[in-house]
């Protein structure tokens, strides 16, 4: 319903650089390949809790990736600090980049605003000791 397939396909498109862009799209591809590694099907095919433990599989390996590649890329942040160079970091893991844009997505659409968070579409005055109730939507404005 949030259309969160069109929105990455336009993020991802007119957003990201040509090396974003390649690790995503090779992601997505080999994505039902990596789950019929292991569970034997695509994701489509898996029951709710294979599909789960999936999800779960690829986070860690995401965070793993991606504490590698951010702790190797400090030095070389530092060093081209030094000499005065841009630097330029490799691509998160593609399911760090399929995460983000799905949350990001979602809850920027009107159903998610809508749905998941209170929407308060004309700005107020702020309040920032506005009463919290345990439980309460956090605000989309």
């Amino acid at each position: 319903a949030a259309k969160i397939g069109a929105f990455m396909k336009t993020i991802v498109t007119d957003c990201y650089t040509q090396a974003e862009q390649d690790v995503f799209n090779n992601g997505m591809a080999g994505l039902d390949r990596a789950c019929e590694k292991l569970n034997g099907k695509s994701f489509m095919n898996c029951s709710p809790e294979q599909r789960k433990n999936f999800l779960i599989t690829l986070e860690k390996e995401a965070k793993d990736f991606n504490d590698k590649k951010n702790e190797a890329e400090k030095t070389n942040r530092e060093v081209a600090k030094k000499e005065g160079k841009e630097f330029t970091g490799a691509p998160p893991h593609y399911y760090s980049m399929i995460k983000q844009l799905t949350l990001f997505g979602y809850f920027t659409s009107e159903i998610g605003q809508t749905k998941a968070l209170r929407l308060l579409p004309v700005p107020g005055k702020y309040d920032g000791a506005h009463p919290y109730n345990k439980g309460d939507k956090a605000w989309a404005i």
